[in-house]
């Protein structure tokens, strides 16, 4: 299976993804997050927790943002990533970690702060509260920066979590996109 890149200047470009147990972002919700985002994309520092693919991050860069760190728990996730990077010419933008998420959020304070961060965990294993405190407690955004929280319709959200305040949350089918601002 193989993704395309919805925008900037590698739009069109094609993203390996066939990996088994990963769920990629669909081609709508990538198109909302960043036309929610808009501008806030060119310059900006990116986080892709729980990457899969990379396609968040990638995206991300084709549309302007300075530097993107992928995180994910598994080799064979890490190794698409990288691949996907060599191919669209993004290596020198990107650092790629491997890492159990959310323990190891503690482990990438050396590349923050940042000022967006994706965050889309397997659906419905309890994850998105637990790395949300973990972002918020090592501090890991800018002031008024974003995170863009994707997750199932079935798992809950808070509306603040410490310093993390939510601002809206937009709904697609099974996916919720839920977005948090450092206040």
């Amino acid at each position: 299976m193989m993704i395309k890149i919805t925008g900037g200047y590698l739009k069109g470009h094609y993203l390996k993804t066939d990996l088994k147990g990963v769920r990629p972002t669909s081609e709508l919700v990538r198109l909302s997050i960043f036309n929610i985002l808009e501008k806030k994309v060119e310059g900006a520092v990116v986080l892709d927790l729980y990457a899969g693919c990379g396609a968040l991050g990638i995206e991300a860069l084709s549309r302007g943002a300075e530097k993107s760190v992928f995180v994910d728990k598994s080799f064979k996730v890490i190794n698409v990533i990288k691949q996907n990077l060599v191919k669209t010419g993004l290596t020198g933008k990107s650092i790629v970690k491997k890492l159990n998420l959310p323990e190891g959020i503690g482990m990438i304070t050396e590349f923050a702060p940042f000022d967006i961060i994706f965050l889309d965990p397997p659906y419905e294993k309890l994850l998105v509260l637990k790395t949300l405190t973990q972002i918020s407690v090592f501090n890991l955004l800018v002031e008024n920066g974003l995170v863009i929280a994707e997750h199932s319709i079935r798992e809950d959200t808070q509306n603040n979590i410490f310093n993390l305040i939510m601002v809206k949350s937009y709904n697609y089918g099974d996916t919720n996109l839920t977005i948090y601002s450092r206040g």
